[in-house]
């Protein structure tokens, strides 16, 4: 299920594969993505999750990321699992990251951590995603009864109007400034 296949970004060494292995051993399905743009490319077409090396995100790939991340649907939120080193730099790294808001749903988690840690955090992190597609299933079912609502009062009100005698231009006049508000209600 492509929903649930977890990102993986961690180019220094063998960390992309063993990350990639943990997962596979723990029934979860990896995508080792080469890069910060193939991680976004693979993001848009329904992720699970991401887990990242610290390491990964320079300034550029952090401004890319959040950039990626920015442009998402309303009721996603891509879960990221990012991965930092101990020691001073993987310190400062983690501040930075935990203060910061560009990249939204992350779970900071340091290494070298237990293979029980990762499994979990992304356990988790898959359970929230399913959710939020449920939740954009909800709303597209949502949009869908409100259309069909919508038709139906337009079909009530044209019958309605042939019964009245009403002249077709009134009622057409009153449909366009109806449209034209929920326009602006949509757009603001």
């Amino acid at each position: 299920m492509p929903d649930s296949e977890v990102l993986v970004l961690a180019p220094t060494g063998r960390d992309a594969a063993v990350i990639a292995e943990v997962l596979a051993a723990g029934g979860r399905a990896a995508a080792v993505c080469g890069s910060i743009e193939e991680l976004c490319e693979a993001s848009e077409e329904s992720a699970g999750a991401a887990v990242m090396a610290g390491e990964a995100l320079d300034p550029p790939a952090l401004e890319r990321l959040a950039a990626c991340l920015s442009s998402q649907p309303p009721w996603s939120d891509l879960p990221i699992i990012l991965l930092v080193g101990n020691g001073s730099e993987g310190e400062a790294r983690w501040r930075a990251l935990s203060t910061s808001d560009a990249l939204g749903n992350v779970v900071l988690l340091e290494r070298p951590m237990r293979r029980e840690a990762l499994l979990s955090a992304v356990r988790v992190a898959l359970k929230a995603r399913h959710r939020q597609y449920e939740i954009r299933d909800l709303l597209e079912q949502l949009q869908q009864r409100v259309q069909e609502r919508d038709e139906l009062l337009e079909r009530e009100r044209d019958h309605a109007d042939e019964r009245d005698g009403r002249p077709e231009g009134t009622r057409a006049l009153a449909h366009r400034r109806r449209d034209a508000v929920i326009r602006e209600d949509d757009a603001g």
